[in-house]
């Protein structure tokens, strides 16, 4: 039986189902997820230690497309256990939706995404952190990309580092200009 529920009172009730997770709640919360988007850190955890399977089919959609599908408040805080679940489950699936997400997100989650970048070091992050770097418009992002970047400690990246920040056209943020920017990657290039 179908219910009809305003959709604004799905995020109480995956509140509550995330709070007191249980075997009779299972499948409400992964319809929740699945079909709603709605899905929090307990609710996450529960699922995951439940069913891996089923929890890798409804997470790798759910984190390619993270920006559009993302629903509640502070659910950046997700971020870095379903990445976790990934790489223990399929690195490469991971790999993949990490580099993903370095190209395509916004704050607070391209920040989640970064400590990744620092713990894998996977080739597959360097392009999708040197698109940011050219077109990104929000100085804090870029800062977080040049350091991403020179986590690889390899002198053909750093190189690539301040000519690639001056094709960026987009770079208009109320605290920096681009003087400011250029002499901030600078400074971090020569630590």
């Amino acid at each position: 039986m179908k219910v009809s529920i305003k959709e604004r009172h799905l995020e109480f009730i995956a509140r509550a189902l995330g709070k007191y997770p249980s075997a009779q709640h299972q499948a409400l919360i992964v319809e929740l997820w699945r079909d709603h988007k709605y899905i929090n850190p307990e609710a996450f955890t529960y699922i995951s230690r439940q069913d891996r399977e089923r929890t890798f089919q409804l997470l790798v959609p759910y984190l390619e497309a993270f920006e559009k599908n993302h629903r509640t408040i502070g659910e950046e805080r997700l971020v870095q256990p379903m990445v976790s679940f990934l790489l223990n489950y399929d690195r490469e699936v991971a790999v993949r939706v990490i580099a993903t997400n370095l190209r395509t997100a916004d704050i607070p989650y391209f920040e989640e995404f970064v400590p990744f970048v620092r713990l894998l070091k996977e080739d597959a992050f360097i392009e999708p952190l040197f698109y940011r770097l050219e077109r990104e418009w929000n100085a804090y992002i870029v800062f977080d990309a040049v350091e991403a970047l020179l986590v690889y400690d390899r002198p053909e990246i750093q190189e690539r580092i301040l000519p690639a920040s001056r094709k960026n056209e987009e770079i208009v943020d109320q605290y920096f200009s681009r003087a400011d920017l250029e002499r901030t990657i600078r400074k971090m290039l020569a630590k």
